[in-house]
C-alpha cells in the first residue's frame, strides 16, 4: 500500500508530528498554531478536542457501536435501537455520527475537534452537540470561527447535513492537505479494506460502497 494512502487510512503515521498531547499532519501544525494564536487576541482559548485518530482507534469505537456496547443516536439526538436492524441500516445509523474505520477524516491528521474550555461553566463537560456551538457556551467561539477560519486555510466539512453525516460546527478541516488524502479513497477502496479488515459489517459494507462513500465519505462542502 502506498505510502500517502495508508496515511488516509489510518494505518500509517509518518505525517504526523505532536501538538502537546495530540498529533497533527506537520503541514497543518503552522496553520492551527497561527488560527489558535489569533484566537487568543480574540480572547478565545481556542484548544483540540481531538485531532488525528489512528485506524484502530476507529475501529474500537466502530466495534463498540455496532455490538451495542456504546450508543447510537439519531439527528434528533435519541438513542437508536439498532438491534433489529439490517446490516446496512445499522452501518448507515452508526456513520451518521461515527466514520467507517479507515475513513474517518481524522486519519488525516488535517481534521481537527476544537473548543474553548474556558467557555464552559465550572463541572461542565463538552458534549459535541451542535447545539453547544450553534446557541450554546462555545457560540461566541463558532461565531469567530465562521469569520476567521478560512483565512488560515480551515474550513468546515460538515457545516450542514446533507444526508449523510450530521452536522458537526466543531469539526475544522485544513483544506488543501485533507483535499489531497480525500482524493485519494474511492469506494473499491471502502470495499476492499472492510473485507481485509474485517471491520464489523464488512461483507455489508462490501456490497454497498458506493452508497456508502457518496452519502458519508465524499458528502461533504467544498472550501470556500
Amino acid at each position: 500500500m502506498r505510502t500517502q494512502l495508508a496515511e488516509a487510512l489510518g494505518l500509517n503515521t509518518e505525517h504526523l508530528v505532536a501538538c502537546g498531547s495530540q498529533s497533527m499532519h506537520r503541514e497543518t501544525l503552522k496553520p492551527w498554531l497561527a488560527l489558535q494564536a489569533a484566537a487568543r487576541d480574540a480572547g478565545f482559548n481556542l484548544q483540540l478536542a481531538s485531532a488525528h485518530r489512528d485506524f484502530a482507534r476507529q475501529n474500537l469505537i466502530w466495534q463498540a457501536k455496532f455490538q451495542g456496547k456504546r450508543p447510537v443516536y439519531d439527528l434528533a439526538g435519541n438513542m437508536v435501537d439498532i438491534e433489529p436492524l439490517n446490516v446496512l441500516d445499522k452501518v448507515q445509523a452508526i456513520m451518521l455520527y461515527s466514520a467507517l474505520p479507515g475513513f474517518s477524516r481524522h486519519h488525516f491528521g488535517t481534521d481537527f475537534d476544537v473548543y474553548d474550555p474556558n467557555l464552559l461553566r465550572e463541572n461542565e463537560q463538552l458534549q459535541l452537540t451542535p447545539w453547544e456551538y450553534l446557541e450554546g457556551p462555545m457560540k461566541p467561539l463558532n461565531d469567530w470561527l465562521n469569520t476567521h477560519l478560512s483565512q488560515f486555510g480551515f474550513y468546515r466539512p460538515y457545516d450542514c447535513y446533507r444526508g449523510g453525516v450530521a452536522q458537526e460546527p466543531w469539526h475544522i478541516s485544513h483544506s488543501r492537505v485533507a483535499a489531497e488524502y480525500g482524493g485519494l479513497l474511492t469506494p473499491a477502496i471502502v470495499a476492499d479494506l472492510a473485507l481485509e479488515q474485517q471491520i464489523a459489517g464488512a461483507e455489508a459494507i462490501a456490497a454497498n460502497a458506493t452508497l456508502l462513500f457518496e452519502r458519508f465519505i465524499s458528502n461533504v462542502a467544498s472550501p470556500t
